[in-house]
């Protein structure tokens, strides 16, 4: 359940905006709870010295606003919404290989836009492939390091115009820090840092991102 802060900051021309016909800058801001995601992993059999694999499927909820407006009462852009307005399923393959104190991982998952939003907008597809090594030696503590890939697809606007200033590609490390809460319940935090991009044009981009993740474990 993501709490999502949006500020874009815009330099007018003189004449460029009736509101602010003088020009300068234009500051465009939302904030508040972004889509939410729900995902349920499902564990293979374990087979002796091959690493353990999970399947993972999950759905992208469309519980956030998607009709913020400025301070003129003008619709904001849909790239700067909190949400996107669509039911997305996500699918994806975990595998993990222990060695002692070390957990070596690989994750792959991809999310697929189901259909545009009440404004003709369509987000493109997303996939994400991660590697990392994690130390979990101490009881309470576990840090990792990781290499994350993301690509996603260009937009669509106006049922199928195709936006070519979205869409691209982010290679990031990503440190990161774990807390044993319960045996079955951990929180971990990840600094995620932009060590590649290549982006379509001008879209709306994060060098630095900050993550929060809480885990649950249960049998089934």
């Amino acid at each position: 359940m993501p709490y999502r802060s949006i500020t874009n900051e815009k330099v007018l021309f003189r004449g460029q905006n009736k509101n602010q016909y003088e020009g300068g800058t234009y500051i465009r801001s939302l904030s508040g709870i972004g889509d939410a995601v729900f995902m349920i992993r499902y564990a293979l059999p374990a087979i002796h010295h091959l690493p353990f694999i999970t399947l993972n499927l999950g759905v992208k909820f469309a519980n956030a606003s998607i009709d913020g407006k400025d301070v003129h009462g003008k619709r904001i852009s849909d790239n700067l919404q909190l949400g996107s307005g669509s039911v997305d399923p996500i699918f994806g393959v975990n595998l993990l290989q222990q060695s002692g104190s070390l957990l070596f991982s690989g994750n792959a998952y991809a999310r697929i836009t189901s259909r545009e939003n009440i404004f003709g907008y369509k987000y493109g597809n997303e996939l994400h492939v991660l590697s990392g090594i994690d130390y979990s030696g101490e009881k309470l503590f576990y840090g990792g390091l990781q290499l994350y890939y993301l690509k996603t697809t260009r937009d669509y606007y106006q049922y199928g115009k195709v936006t070519r200033e979205r869409g691209g590609k982010w290679v990031y490390l990503v440190p990161k820090l774990g807390v044993n809460i319960w045996d079955n319940l951990q929180i971990e935090l990840s600094l995620m840092r932009t060590i590649y991009q290549f982006v379509n044009e001008s879209q709306l981009t994060s060098k630095n991102l900050i993550r929060i993740n809480t885990i649950y474990s249960f049998s089934l």
